[in-house]
């Protein structure tokens, strides 16, 4: 896995600093298409993302409230990810790189962290450098309801948190 997604050296575009796209290149090259839907910038406007310096859409503006739209190509990285909220968390240990932060890529043994949706966000198709397998357990994907003790994925299925624990839509209730 690291053979296709090395770890890079990328201490100037540290998540904190705004200013990491334009040393990451300025604005994207022509040519340059989005990574993660392959539009051009003939099509949308293009940009470096904040945390990584990849290019994507610059189009979140665009994004209607409460969509839930997944077409928004920045704001998915962004919130879907665990690169684009690595450094956000207290317990980030705010370097460049979220896979060599302990904590985002579920080396630190925390207890009560939501393993079912670190190893989503670290899988999904918004990742320019996905989760490594060591770091994601077999069947890490399923949780398990409070409620009925049956296992369902939160990433694809929908659950809800609240003082009851973590349920499943079934058993959450209208």
């Amino acid at each position: 896995m690291l053979a296709r997604f090395p770890l890079r050296p990328h201490a100037p575009l540290c998540w904190s600093d705004p200013r990491a796209a334009s040393r990451a290149g300025g604005p994207p090259p022509a040519g340059a298409r989005c990574a993660l839907c392959n539009k051009g910038a003939g099509e949308v406007r293009l940009m470096h993302t904040p945390c990584c310096a990849q290019v994507v859409c610059d189009n979140a503006e665009e994004y209607q409230l409460m969509s839930y739209s997944r077409e928004f190509c920045s704001r998915s990285h962004e919130r879907y990810t665990l690169c684009g909220y690595h450094g956000l968390e207290r317990h980030c240990d705010r370097g460049p790189d979220w896979r060599h932060c302990p904590a985002c890529a579920g080396r630190d043994g925390r207890p009560g962290r939501d393993e079912a949706d670190r190893v989503w966000r670290g899988l999904n198709p918004y990742n320019y450098c996905p989760l490594l397998e060591a770091d994601a357990p077999r069947h890490a994907l399923c949780a398990t309801c409070d409620a009925c003790k049956g296992k369902f994925i939160p990433g694809a299925e929908g659950s809800v948190r609240g003082p009851r624990g973590l349920r499943c839509l079934p058993c959450a209730g209208p």
